[in-house]
């Protein structure tokens, strides 16, 4: 079973964010893409919503464009 998952959020929501919760983050134009470790437990710390299952290719983005 997949754990991780990559969390859509505003910059409000991510400036709350630890930075221990999360793997990588990458800043888009309208929002912050959050790679994280388990999405349940991620989701019921921070209320927030949008927590898409990742592809391979959006994790391996994460990784390369991403920061930590």
């Amino acid at each position: 079973m997949i754990k991780c998952g990559i969390a859509r959020c505003t910059s409000e929501q991510f400036e709350k964010i630890e930075k221990n919760d999360y793997i990588r983050f990458k800043k888009n134009k309208y929002e912050y893409d959050v790679l994280v470790e388990d999405k349940s437990k991620f989701k019921k710390k921070y209320k927030i919503e949008i927590i898409d299952k990742p592809r391979i290719e959006e994790i391996m983005i994460m990784y390369v464009k991403g920061e930590k």
